[in-house]
């Protein structure tokens, strides 16, 4: 009676989060993991930040 619901890529996949240390975060960016982007290490995960102003990035 009923079609069966078709599973969407998005269900099917299992996401795996891995806690970094302060180490390892300052050896992936020595090298070049980040490739210049603007990230940084919240509670052991590397967050990208957004794009800094241009008056902020004057001022600092």
């Amino acid at each position: 009676m009923f079609a069966p619901k078709e599973k969407t890529i998005a269900s099917a996949i299992s996401v795996q989060r891995r806690k970094f240390s302060k180490d390892e975060y300052y050896r992936m960016a020595e090298m070049g993991v980040f490739n210049g982007q603007r990230v940084e290490l919240i509670d052991g995960e590397v967050i990208l930040m957004s794009p800094q102003e241009a008056s902020h990035a004057t001022a600092v």
